[in-house]
């Protein structure tokens, strides 16, 4: 059994197990009635029984608001703003105490942990009549020879922003928590929407969907204080770090460096040089604009901190000679320990395909293999044995060159894919009906400490990735809010369109979860939050549309943040199916996804899971046990009927002939 399928199971079975003695010991209901039944298992978490029948989704969705505690973040959201002029000026009514500080009362962001990581000051802020104008200054662009601060009143090649308030403009006190208003700038293109991950030798790589317009990409990557360089151009819709111009001049070096020793240069000591990052250098993070054939560039995209993904990123081999007492070729490793761009070690299997062989004329019992390490550009890894006859090893070499095939069939030669939610319109997503564009926003604030469009705002298309579907995706999760701005219905008395996406998509969200049996799904469901369990639940029915609208769920403006409420979402509730291209759809504020498995499989799967851990659970515990003695029961039940691959955690790795 794979490590991954018992973790599931296990999952499954504690939750079984668990559930029902918590809901005996509450004296809740367990019967699928549409009784809400709310019993708290762990910390942080909960289960509960679904509203069982409704025609418009309203019970499921009041009984999420109900019986879910709102998340607790540390800053309020509201309504974002899309497609803003490039010279927009926020203007704000205010007191004159709020007034008096001015200065500190707004400030404005490029990324949504509202930390300033360019060094730069992207606005302004002045009093006067009145009212305090949040105004471009000093922003960043960028072109053919990288940045440089523009002052001519625009938001230069800036694209996806926030503004924080941080004042009370009635009483000019500084707020107990800072009001965020994310927006976006018109540009002549729309910006890339980027996702970092690793290609197929585990090479940093950015990627992007295509820019209609565009005839030409640029990847900057920022250093310094506040500067970004220019690393390279491609028509492509990637861009690997072997391109960076960082890199061919790190390999650049390392040709020097083997000329002046001597030393032929048959393979490279390191890897993903360009993807190094130094934190007192401010580097590692990296953007893309889009350029059409008349000069014209989109905004940045969001900015990509290599850090994410830095342990994925093979740097150099940790000990390039390596000497090995054997006694068969079975002891010849398997793994070589490979320090990663985070400063990290882990264990990359030994390609010895095709690998030279060398002897030692004075020491017949010894032997050396220059091999690869797989999925990597590393090939000069030197291993010397000690111990067999070169042509004894020689004559059994297919037990190694075997074994490294099936390790690598376990392993795959990329693990993980990363997935950056990006905001996108609904034409850029095929199977969404079009809205139309509606009227660019005009802000303006009386002495309320929010930022309220007097229209709706127009759109700024961004475009996201596809991404290859291979294991579960996963980000850490970062903030909050808790104001709750509305959103005005397009048509007087009727519904926005976020909120009838949502009620329709509630309704078959039920039926499904109806379908599965709602003790079981109460059983298996895991949430710390109202909106982590909608999108639970949404997971859970396979939904390739997830609305989030803001007016329910205030803390959806930060689109980042509901991304990292997914992932934990997905990692918490073992039955939610493998999803990839997430795509957020602003003019229905709503996630899109693509699922790797197709729904009725998955459900059927789902289904066959749940009563498969609660029939073991109910063999192998009975009432009369305590929760930990359950616990001691399911832990011995799959030291009998499981096992881990210990190969996976060996702790070494692998004239001439060449290894077939």
């Amino acid at each position: 059994m794979r490590n991954k399928k018992i973790l599931r199971m296990f999952a499954l079975m504690m939750a079984a197990v668990l559930s029902v003695s918590a809901l005996s010991g509450c004296g809740k209901s367990n019967e699928n009635s549409g009784s809400d039944v709310l019993s708290e298992v762990t910390d942080g978490a909960v289960m509960a029984n679904t509203p069982v029948s409704d025609a418009s989704g309203e019970a499921l969705l009041n009984f999420i608001k109900t019986n879910y505690a709102a998340s607790e973040l540390a800053e309020d959201y509201n309504q974002p703003l899309y497609g803003l002029a490039k010279d927009y000026v926020f203007e704000f009514e205010c007191s004159q105490e709020a007034g008096n500080v001015a200065y500190k009362a707004f400030k404005v962001f490029d990324n949504a942990d509202y930390e300033n990581i360019t060094g730069m000051d992207y606005c302004t802020c002045d009093y006067e009549n009145g009212k305090i104008t949040v105004a471009p200054y000093g922003a960043l662009a960028l072109n053919e020879n990288g940045s440089y601060n523009t002052k001519d009143g625009t938001w230069g090649s800036l694209n996806q922003l926030y503004l924080v308030q941080y004042v009370d403009l009635t009483t000019g006190a500084d707020l107990e928590r800072p009001i965020v208003t994310p927006f976006t700038i018109e540009h002549d293109l729309s910006a890339p929407a980027v996702v970092q991950t690793v290609d197929e030798n585990n090479s940093y790589m950015l990627k992007w969907d295509e820019v209609p317009g565009a005839v030409e990409y640029r990847v900057y990557e920022h250093f310094g204080d506040c500067a970004y360089k220019m690393e390279c151009t491609t028509s492509n819709t990637y861009a690997s770090v072997e391109e960076f111009a960082t890199q061919k001049k790190s390999e650049n070096y390392m040709e020097l460096l083997h000329q002046d020793l001597g030393v032929e240069q048959d393979g490279l000591a390191y890897m993903n040089t360009a993807a190094k990052f130094d934190d007192t250098m401010k580097d590692g993070y990296f953007v893309v604009i889009a350029v059409d054939a008349n000069g014209n560039q989109s905004g940045i995209s969001k900015i990509m901190d290599v850090r994410d993904i830095a342990g994925r990123l093979p740097y150099t081999i940790t000990d390039t000679v390596i000497d090995v007492n054997i006694s068969s070729v079975e002891d010849i490793p398997a793994y070589v320990d490979v320090t990663m761009a985070d400063g990290s070690v882990q264990k990359m299997v030994i390609d010895y395909h095709g690998a030279p062989t060398y002897t030692y004329p004075d020491d017949e019992y010894k032997m050396s293999i220059r091999a690869k390490v797989a999925n990597t550009l590393f090939d000069n890894f030197i291993i010397c044995l000690h111990g067999m006859k070169h042509a004894d090893v020689m004559a059994n070499a297919s037990v190694i060159t075997e074994r490294q095939d099936e390790l690598l069939s376990k392993v795959g030669s990329a693990e993980k894919t990363d997935i950056a939610i990006q905001e996108v319109p609904a034409e850029d997503v095929p199977d969404m009906p079009s809205v139309e564009p509606t009227v660019e926003p005009s802000v303006e604030s009386s002495v309320e400490p929010s930022v309220e469009p007097s229209e709706e705002p127009s759109v700024e298309p961004a475009v996201e990735p596809s991404v290859e579907p291979t294991v579960e995706p996963s980000v850490e999760p970062s903030v909050e809010p808790s104001v709750e701005p509305s959103v005005e219905p397009s048509v007087e008395g009727e519904a926005s369109l976020p909120m009838q996406l949502m009620n329709e998509v509630a309704v078959e969200v039920q039926q499904e979860i109806n379908a599965l049996g709602a003790d079981n799904v109460s059983t298996v469901l895991y949430a710390s939050s109202d909106l982590q369990a909608w999108l639970a639940m949404c997971l859970i029915a396979q939904q390739e549309v997830i609305p989030v609208p803001v007016e329910v769920f205030s803390e959806a403006a930060n689109v980042e943040y509901v991304a990292s409420v997914l992932y934990e979402a997905h990692r918490q509730n073992p039955t939610s199916g493998l999803f990839y291209d997430v795509k957020y759809v602003y003019d229905y504020q709503a996630l899109k996804l693509k699922y790797v498995e197709d729904t009725d499989v998955r459900m059927d799967k789902t289904k066959q899971e749940i009563d498969a851990a609660k029939r073991i659970a109910g063999e192998i515990t009975n009432s009369g046990m305590s929760d930990y003695e359950k616990v001691l029961a399911i832990n011995e039940y799959f030291r009998l009927n499981a096992s881990y691959d210990h190969d996976s955690t060996a702790t070494n790795i692998e004239d001439p002939t060449t290894l077939s």
